[in-house]
């Protein structure tokens, strides 16, 4: 009976993964009575799976679009940067609102989160146009005003019907119904003579509708052929579109032969105040 013959156990080389074998193991035949140990095979790494866009029927960051309602819940308040006095400022924002301190420790601008009401420090802005500054409440659209202005008009109006004064008329655009100041100012006076008697008046017409009632009566000023200077305003509230304003003037009363009120001269102005 033969001997059994025992060989040490031998390690095998194993490669790091994706690596060549750097020291090949021959093959070889097991003899009778060989015992070897069992050689492990390789296996890779497993890969680590990482999502890159998240695609839900709330939630999609691919497009980073919010496609459902999602509910918050209270944190608390947030604080942004940290007041040094002279270094930075800070801005704090809870349930109650909103509060922005400069470097200073000037609160620059206030949300009140239970009355709504704000504060500003500095100039509010909104594209193109200032809405308030330190001065108060600015607008270039809402308040905005222009003027009509002959200083030579020698006009002559004897009709009882009311009658445009030449060129004495203003175009309004607005975007939305606003109230309106009208100005306007007249130089003339009554023809004399020849047993002309009467009153005039002299009024502003909006879009060919019936005239304002607010009127200046011209009053005959014997051996007065200067003219007078009368002016009057008024507040309308104009729709939105575009809005004409004229100056119109008629004889009012004849008390005998043919009186004519001359305008000499006129000027016209508006202000838009507002909605």
């Amino acid at each position: 009976m033969s001997d059994k013959v025992y060989t040490p156990e031998v390690i095998q080389e194993n490669p790091f993964p994706n690596e060549a074998d750097i020291f090949p193991t021959p093959p070889k035949s097991d003899p009778a009575n060989t015992y070897s140990p069992k050689t492990t095979t390789d296996k890779p790494f497993k890969k680590k799976v990482i999502a890159q866009e998240t695609i839900a029927q709330s939630l999609n960051t691919k497009s980073r679009k919010i496609l459902g309602q999602y509910e918050f819940t209270q944190q608390g308040a947030i604080k942004v940067g940290d007041y040094q006095e002279g270094i930075s400022g800070e801005v704090k924002i809870s349930p109650d609102g909103i509060i922005a301190k400069d470097k200073a420790g000037l609160t620059t601008f206030a949300l009140d989160g239970d009355t709504g009401s704000a504060t500003f420090k500095g100039t509010v802005q909104a594209q193109d146009f200032t809405v308030i500054d330190e001065l108060g409440l600015v607008s270039l659209s809402n308040f905005s005003q222009s003027e009509s202005n002959d200083q030579a008009l020698g006009q002559t109006i004897t009709s009882t019907s009311q009658t445009d004064i030449t060129g004495a008329s203003l175009t309004i655009e607005l975007q939305r119904s606003s109230l309106v100041l009208l100005l306007y100012s007249i130089q003339g006076y009554l023809n004399e003579g020849g047993g002309n008697l009467g009153d005039a008046e002299i009024f502003p017409n909006v879009n060919e509708e019936v005239p304002i009632a607010t009127k200046m009566h011209l009053i005959l000023l014997s051996g007065n052929n200067t003219g007078r200077t009368y002016t009057g305003f008024h507040v309308a509230e104009l729709p939105a579109g575009t809005n004409t304003v004229k100056l119109q003037a008629k004889i009012s009363n004849v008390i005998s032969g043919t009186p004519g009120v001359h305008v000499l001269r006129y000027k016209m102005s508006y202000v838009v105040l507002g909605s």
